[in-house]
């Protein structure tokens, strides 16, 4: 994922609001690094207000388009791998493994405030769910002639 440092949206990615900027503090390498490695292992995380979530019966997205806020419970997550693939500020391009139910808009933001300021996604991909992986997926059209023939 890439996190861009220095401002931030109401979703915690490209499709919401911009709602803060500020400075980027002064980051080494190392320090942007040594911050990384400080999230891997098992912790809590609050799920977003705009996440499919559902609490009630209500998806939580559904009510932060109605600027309705509710408390959300902690859940436990681990961090398996977590590294920096490119640093160039304000841009970090970042690679994690995690485990089910862990978001990482939530994790950029938290990466973001460790690093002493502010942030969102601007780019997520998911390389793999489970056992499957993005580079055996295919295309529509490789599927329909894989199965056509």
């Amino acid at each position: 994922f890439t996190l861009n440092l220095g401002s931030t949206t109401d979703t915690l990615d490209t499709e919401g609001t911009i709602t803060g900027k500020q400075v980027i503090p002064t980051l080494s390498k190392s320090k942007v690094i040594d911050k990384i490695n400080s999230f891997c292992g098992e912790s809590f995380q609050t799920p977003p207000m705009f996440s499919a979530k559902k609490v009630n019966g209500k998806k939580l997205y559904e009510l932060a388009r109605k600027n309705i806020n509710i408390k959300r419970e902690p859940v436990k997550i681990t961090i398996k791998e977590f590294s920096l693939i490119s640093y160039n500020l304000p841009n970090l391009i970042l690679s994690v493994t995690v485990s089910k139910g862990t978001y990482i808009r939530v994790l950029g933001k938290d990466l973001a405030e460790r690093l002493g300021t502010i942030g969102y996604l601007t780019k997520l991909v998911r390389t793999r769910v489970s056992t499957y992986l993005l580079s055996d997926s295919l295309t529509i059209d490789a599927f329909e002639k894989k199965w056509k023939s």
